[in-house]
């Protein structure tokens, strides 16, 4: 579903276009408050689709903390034997100290400035030791020593980097690695090797059976981060060499790499392969996204229905054999993929229940929109906010459109609707960059600012969504925040046409009509005012009429009764022109038998309306006869 804003249905947009054009000046209105309709267009689907499928591959590989390669730092923090307690109060020692006193003595000297006492203290919150478990704390306490300590930022980088009691955090793991090296610290640099390796590194370590390295090279290469440029061929050649070497995690990656077309040409017969490789290596997961791909269909692979029956038979026996959260949430992806929204919000439901949050925001937008159920306002309020809490873009875009429209019990905010819609653009959705590229350059809720408007509009026009190119047609046509280009700029309106964007028929029948910027072209001028009439744009309905009365017009034939009917519809949503014309035909044509009385009715209204030549005509003493 995609939900967009546009203004009316084109007639004040169109006018406000075609008004800074000389060749087709005329009287220009102001832009009318933006009204909201949805599309569903092939092509957004498509989009949705594989955005989709890009969160289930990022989510997987990126922020989740099962992704990545556990690191491994040996040893895990132990309590020490040293007794603090003596060394908080020096003198003769009379009495072993206990848990507590040792975890309160090292607290104590840890804030005297002892970075070793604070990394007790730190290991003790980490295990329990004479105080209550807290990981957090103990990551928060292992932090502040490892300014000094290169032990404790080891630690840090532990926790921080598997996930350990607080968020996974990859990034901010090497900072700790980093640090701890600086400091001296030999396992923050041996720890380094392997999270950033060299390709010789890499390649010395998979020959000695150790991949790990490999791994990280190859997410980093894909990423293009720490340095790396992005190099997804070579990245593939890693994915191929942990494949052969029946290493799941490199299996996974090329089943994904040729499931999403990343780096190799989309081939589902080969990710079908390498994920059913994955799962006989014992990767489990690789069942659901088997059943996935079953779902799929590309040109040269059509979707097999009983295929995609058994593989979702398989992988609900999986889930049913090793129930998890995380699995849970697979088959709510999947079956959401399959539009089974009542199965999609069940299972989504069962893996927040249990823990696993990565499609929380999803299951408060079935909530919300009473997919699969009824209508949960709280529920999906509660979910669709976690969700973009954690940065799921397609959360944060209906949490913004909420607040923009005051949906959901929300009191409408359409500051925190921009923050919301800025957020999920950032990370990618589509349907937000082309709202911000619109809101901005409107000022809907927003003040103008053609600089955004252009930034977010380039983005989202590079995936060819058609509002997006129509509000580039607009910057290059008034030479807002560019100079003026009206031939680029009519470039933007075809663009957008043909991609769906409805309030560039209009403009575009105008201008191949008229001639001008562009050589006359009928045909072209036909086919756009006839769609911008279905689209129910007025100043098309007129056009479309005036081709039907006089035939011949880019392939239109001659037909009385359709120009009547376009004229007369033009007329019932305001049209002046057309009023005017309507007179006309009842006062002598061969459009309708003559009526002096619907003639003068007719240029009243025409007048009415504000057209100058029924003003002059009835001011002349018009009576239709």
């Amino acid at each position: 579903m995609s939900f967009r804003s546009t203004a009316g249905l084109s007639n004040d947009r169109i006018v406000k276009l075609l008004a800074s054009l000389s060749f087709l000046a005329g009287a220009a209105t102001a832009l009318r408050g933006v009204d909201n309709i949805y599309t569903d267009s092939a092509r957004q689907r498509e989009h949705d689709s594989y955005i989709h499928q890009q969160t289930e591959r990022n989510t997987r590989y990126f922020n989740n903390a099962d992704s990545y390669p556990k690191v491994t730092f040996a040893p895990l923090p132990q309590p020490s034997s040293v007794n603090y307690s003596h060394e908080l109060a020096p003198g003769p020692q009379v009495h072993m100290e206990t848990r507590e006193e040792h975890f309160a003595a090292a607290l104590k000297l840890g804030q005297r400035g002892n970075a070793a006492a604070l990394r007790e203290a730190a290991t003790c919150y980490y295990g329990g030791y004479g105080v209550g478990q807290n990981k957090a704390e103990a990551y928060a306490l292992y932090c502040q020593a490892a300014a000094k300590d290169g032990e404790s930022a080891m630690y840090a980088a532990s926790l921080v980097s598997n996930g350990d009691g607080v968020p996974q955090d990859r990034e901010q793991g090497i900072a700790w690695l980093r640090q701890g090296a600086k400091l001296g610290d030999a396992t923050c640099r041996q720890q380094l090797d392997i999270v950033l390796p060299s390709d010789a590194q890499a390649d010395s370590a998979a020959d000695k059976g150790d991949y790990t390295p490999m791994k990280f090279l190859m997410m980093d290469l894909l990423a293009g981060s720490h340095g790396r440029p992005k190099d997804e061929t070579k990245a593939l050649g890693y994915m191929e060499r942990m494949a052969d070497a029946g290493v799941r995690y490199g299996t996974m990656y090329l089943a994904d790499a040729y499931r999403h077309g990343d780096g190799v040409p989309k081939d589902l017969a080969k990710a079908e392969k390498y994920y059913a490789q994955a799962e006989a290596e014992g990767e489990e997961e690789a069942a659901y996204w088997r059943a996935s791909v079953a779902n799929e269909a590309t040109p040269t692979h059509p979707r097999d229905a009983a295929a995609a029956e058994e593989r979702l038979a398989h992988a609900q026996a999986v889930y049913d054999k090793h129930p998890t959260p995380h699995g849970a949430t697979l088959l709510g992806v999947l079956a959401n993929a399959r539009k089974d929204f009542a199965a999609a919000r069940t299972w989504l439901q069962r893996a927040v229940d249990g823990g696993d949050m990565d499609y929380e925001g999803m299951l408060g937008i079935l909530q919300w929109y009473g997919m699969g159920g009824p209508v949960e306002d709280a529920a999906g309020l509660k979910h669709v906010s976690a969700g973009a809490d954690r940065g799921d873009s397609q959360a944060n875009f209906t949490l913004g459109l909420a607040y923009e429209q005051g949906w959901h019990g929300l009191k409408q905010d359409y500051a925190r609707a921009t923050q919301l819609f800025e957020v999920a653009a950032a990370g990618g959705e589509l349907k937000a960059q082309t709202r911000l590229a619109w809101n901005y350059y409107s000022g809907v809720g927003t003040p103008v600012s053609y600089e955004k408007a252009l930034h977010w509009a380039e983005l989202a026009a590079a995936s060819d969504e058609g509002t997006a190119l129509y509000v580039l047609g607009l910057c290059y046509t008034h030479g807002s925040g560019v100079p003026t280009d009206t031939v680029k700029g009519l470039h933007y309106m075809e663009a957008a046409a043909e991609h769906g964007e409805s309030d560039a028929y209009a403009p575009l029948a105008l201008v191949y009509f008229a001639g001008q910027v562009v050589p006359k072209n009928y045909d072209k001028a036909a086919r756009w005012s006839k769609l911008a009439a279905e689209a129910g744009e007025s100043k098309s309905m007129y056009m479309v009429g005036m081709f039907y009365q006089f035939g011949g017009y880019g392939g239109v034939p001659k037909d009385y009764a359709k120009c009547l009917e376009w004229m007369e519809k033009a007329a019932a949503l305001g049209d002046d022109q057309a009023m005017r014309k309507l007179a006309l035909y009842y006062q002598k044509s061969d459009v309708v038998p003559p009526d002096a009385a619907k003639s003068l009715e007719w240029m009243k209204k025409a007048a009415a309306a504000g057209n100058d030549q029924a003003k002059e005509a009835m001011a002349a003493g018009f009576t239709g006869n």
